[in-house]
């Protein structure tokens, strides 16, 4: 119960800041080590997939990094899929300007 409250409060307040600016996948990163104490890359980059899918289902959208242009789909499955690919040819956990970021219309 206390997880599942936590994950409703930082969705909440990811999609009051992707409606004023973005939110980049670095900050997703950082959540899941500090909010829900993923240690290992794998543990961190799992929850990170599941805090995306939890912000496309309300309504935030995945958009490019340079120009905020929304990616070609929205597909919860598509979206995590590319990710789940950049990430792998990035190499190393995504920082600020890597991968995707997370805006609300």
């Amino acid at each position: 119960m206390v997880q599942e409250n936590l994950l409703e409060k930082r969705i909440r307040g990811w999609m009051y800041e992707a409606a004023q600016d973005v939110v980049g996948l670095w900050e997703l990163c950082r959540a899941a080590r500090e909010d829900w104490g993923a240690k290992t890359p794998q543990e961190v980059r799992e929850r990170v997939l599941s805090l995306v899918r939890a912000l496309l289902r309300n309504g935030v959208q995945a958009v490019e990094v340079l120009d905020q242009r929304p990616w070609p789909t929205q597909d919860p499955d598509e979206v995590v899929e590319r990710i789940s690919r950049e990430w792998d040819t990035l190499g190393r956990e995504p920082n600020v300007p890597d991968i995707v970021w997370f805006k609300r219309s």
